[in-house]
């Protein structure tokens, strides 16, 4: 497996706990982690699971070095399939790895490539699609996390491999998150990595005319990123310094549930949409554009309020909806919660089930 999730490398991580799932489920798994410095260069992580690190110099050096460890890895462990994290710059290292040993090549899609917000104004996403197409073409098997992924996958691509639809619901639990004092009368709750195709200048917007409704309305971001700066300076541009909170990373993302009256998720694209999920099992009422699991897992209208990419409008007609309707701020999140239960019930043996999907490719 290639991975560039550099947690992995810390013991007790989400994500290394998930890898050590998987390895119940395979005579062996080799694990290389594509990343810079940190790490051992070998170490057995659990009976039968081994992570290795690329440990390049420098970024620019970890797609050589990884294809040079990769494949002599898989050499030297005799190794059927190769299976991928993403269908870009990471596939294109397993398929090259995949031809030198003879291998099968299974690739995981976790984001939404299809969708037209993946590639407008981004340059660099747009020479990813064209990497992805050459990559797709030489997969025995692809992995996707949603039926949304899957059906825009199959309409770009109509020989793709054989996809499979496994989201990662590892970790995902009913929670009853812990009270506390809200930092807002009424605290919206925007929870993520602050990047581009976040749109969370679309949060700001959405607070604008929220307050318009509720002047004790507020917003709190719970996560950091290349953006920060700029959304700090666009509250301040609207005149909301004081409305505005930047919490910044959190250990335990899952205590701010209980501080919130509603999540607010203004993402241009998603794969999946783990937070949407988290919120749902901690009965938050949530409103989101219609991205990742919306419409899948959630209901529009019903479990949760939906809307187009960056139509402030809808947003914030729904987050209004919700300061003034006490009704629907206690059923909406109720029957999300029962959706969301459901949904992780069908894959709560995903660690079976993602060895399983690897295995197939080789029979």
């Amino acid at each position: 497996m290639l991975s560039t999730d550099k947690n992995a490398l810390n013991a007790g991580s989400e994500v290394r706990l998930r890898f050590i799932e998987y390895g119940k489920h395979f005579d062996a798994l080799h694990i290389l982690v594509l990343n810079t410095g940190e790490g051992d260069s070998k170490e057995e992580i659990a009976k039968g699971v081994w992570l290795y690190s690329t440990r390049s110099l420098m970024k620019a050096l970890i797609p050589l070095d990884a294809l040079k460890i990769g494949t002599r890895i898989a050499k030297s462990e005799d190794i059927a399939v190769v299976t991928t994290q993403d269908p870009f710059e990471v596939g294109e290292i397993g398929a090259r790895i995949a031809s030198k040993v003879g291998a099968k090549l299974h690739v995981q899609v976790h984001t939404d490539p299809t969708s037209p917000w993946f590639t407008k104004g981004n340059t660099k996403n747009i020479a990813r699609v064209a990497l992805m197409s050459r990559v797709l073409k030489k997969a025995d098997g692809v992995r996707v996390v949603s039926e949304r992924v899957k059906k825009g996958l199959k309409l770009k691509f109509p020989d793709i491999a054989p996809m499979s639809v496994l989201p990662i619901v590892h970790g995902l639990s009913a929670i009853q998150p812990e009270e506390g004092k809200s930092r807002f009368p009424f605290t919206i709750l925007c929870m993520g990595r602050l990047e581009k195709e976040k749109h969370w200048h679309v949060a700001v917007d959405v607070l604008v005319e929220a307050q318009k409704s509720f002047p004790g309305a507020g917003i709190v971001f719970v996560g950091d990123g290349s953006e920060r700066r700029k959304l700090e300076s666009y509250a301040k541009s609207k005149e909301l310094k004081d409305s505005v909170y930047f919490a910044g990373w959190s250990m335990k993302p899952h205590e701010w549930f209980g501080k919130a009256h509603v999540l607010l998720h203004t993402g241009a694209y998603e794969g999946y949409g783990r937070v949407l999920l988290e919120a749902a099992l901690a009965k938050l009422p949530i409103v989101s554009t219609d991205v990742g699991v919306v419409g899948e897992v959630f209901r529009l209208g019903q479990d949760i309020f939906a809307c187009p990419v960056d139509d402030v409008l809808c947003l914030s007609t729904g987050v209004r909806k919700l300061i003034n309707d006490t009704y629907l701020r206690e059923t909406m999140p109720r029957q999300a919660y029962d959706q969301a239960l459901a949904h992780i019930a069908k894959y709560q043996n995903s660690a079976e089930l993602f060895a399983r999907d690897v295995i197939r490719v080789d029979k």
